[in-house]
């Protein structure tokens, strides 16, 4: 089935240029935080980056900023007039192609580190979308989404003005409605899969707050840019243009000395990890995948060795007349098989406690010498100690 533009997207942003100048740019603190959750050192290449339904490039020009070869950047827009803004800009680094979604083709799997979304998810928050991101995201990869917003809560003009605007644009073409959020709860018509099994709940959701000041004609000017506003016709656009007027008159507005009225917003980063890859077998995929160990909390120092082969029983490890545990020598202390082979990864605190308990141990008894760390491995029964 062919993919196809949502109508009123491809009406609305047909006026490109007006929307490239008249729409605000992220904060950098924006930027900071997608390099943050992006590996710090991949052999031989840059971090990989595909900016989906990138528009005008708002957030791409952000990306391309960061300096030659620091990113490889995949910039996806199907609206054509919004692509050839981008083209337009040369952006070093940055590859804009023609793609969906649903199907970005030109993009092998898991090619990118991060998938960016800015000011676009709700548009085409599907099973489907969800499931093609996760096709191209690497292993371990991050979902970016981000939206520039006024703060309605924060005047009383601004919440009068969000309640206008609702009455126009339907859910879809509204992203604070926040019905984007249900895909990820959804379930597809064939049933082949959960969302759940493909990203994590959001690792960080943030907001990361501005205030712009602008002429009532400038921020008329950005607010015509919505996208049901530009596909209106002339005679309704005029009324909606009276309309906002007489609410930034009728509300109480900041004015600075120059004229200019305080704008408050926010920019909303929602970001999720793909869950680990062995749940890909779960998910009825175009291409296979390969399962890679998630990233420990600690780095190894070396892969810990278990040097006794006796297998760790409770009904072994645990001395029925004394109750006390046979020590099991580890060459690293960062994972500890306890029990039936449960294993635990090791935290800073923990392992000098541990090193205390063995000196101390070491002392009473006379035994245990050498330098690695004695763990113990014990029963149920053995809750005393």
């Amino acid at each position: 089935m062919e993919r196809r533009i949502d109508p009123v997207a491809e009406k609305g942003f047909q006026d490109a240029h007006t929307y490239d100048m008249r729409r605000p740019s992220y904060p950098a603190q924006a930027v900071e935080k997608l390099m943050s959750m992006l590996p710090s050192k991949i052999p031989n290449r840059s971090p990989r980056i595909v900016d989906l339904a990138a528009g005008t490039g708002k957030f791409t020009e952000l990306l391309a900023a960061q300096g030659p070869g620091k990113l490889e950047i995949k910039a996806v827009e199907p609206h054509r007039q919004m692509r050839q803004v981008l083209e337009k800009k040369n952006l070093i680094g940055v590859d804009v192609m023609h793609g969906m979604a649903e199907e970005m083709e030109a993009i092998s799997g898991e090619w990118a580190d991060a998938v960016v979304v800015a000011q676009a998810f709700h548009w085409f928050a599907s099973t489907d979308t969800l499931r093609e991101i996760y096709r191209v995201l690497a292993p371990g990869g991050v979902l970016f989404l981000l939206w520039n917003e006024n703060d309605d809560d924060v005047t009383a003009w601004q919440a009068e003005l969000k309640n206008f605007a609702s009455s126009f644009a339907n859910e879809k073409q509204r992203a604070r409605h926040d019905l984007w959020r249900e895909v990820f709860n959804d379930r597809p018509a064939d049933n082949s899969f959960k969302p759940q099994t493909l990203f994590d709940l959001p690792l960080r959701a943030e907001t990361i707050s501005w205030t712009m000041w602008e002429t009532k004609q400038a921020f008329w000017d950005r607010f015509s840019t919505l996208s049901f506003v530009s596909a209106m016709d002339a005679g309704q656009r005029e009324d909606v243009h009276r309309k906002v007027l007489e609410i930034i008159e009728n509300g109480h507005v900041e004015i600075s000395p120059n004229g200019e009225m305080a704008v408050h917003g926010h920019v909303a980063a929602i970001m999720f990890l793909d869950l680990a890859r062995k749940r890909a077998r779960e998910v009825n995929m175009p291409e296979p995948l390969t399962y890679h160990p998630p990233t420990p909390l600690f780095p190894l120092v070396r892969a810990p060795v278990l040097k006794r082969t006796t297998p760790l029983l409770p009904d072994q490890d645990a001395d029925p007349k004394t109750k006390q545990t046979r020590r099991v020598r580890f060459s690293s202390i960062l994972e500890v098989v306890e029990g039936e082979g449960r294993v635990l990864r090791g935290r800073k605190k923990e392992i000098r406690k541990l090193q205390k308990e063995q000196r101390k141990e070491k002392k009473k008894r006379g035994k245990g010498r050498g330098r690695g760390l004695c763990c113990w491995a014990a029963g149920e029964e053995d809750d005393e100690e």
